[in-house]
């Protein structure tokens, strides 16, 4: 129970980020846009595969070693 506890405590700020982010989102009618344009792009039979391409596009950090 300790150790949910500190992953919770550890990690509330990112959930609330991440809440208050797709809210604002969700709000300002973005999210509509881009899975509008997605499926425009892929077609609806894709819709998954437009998810997933979306987030294999995204650019990762470089991480230095």
């Amino acid at each position: 129970m300790g150790s949910a506890s500190h992953f919770l405590a550890q990690f509330f700020p990112l959930f609330l980020l991440g809440a208050l982010f797709g809210k604002r989102m969700e709000d300002s009618g973005s999210v509509t846009t881009i899975a509008d344009l997605m499926i425009r792009k892929l077609g609806h039979r894709r819709a998954v595969l437009a998810v997933v391409v979306r987030i294999a596009a995204r650019k990762s950090p470089q991480r230095k070693t």
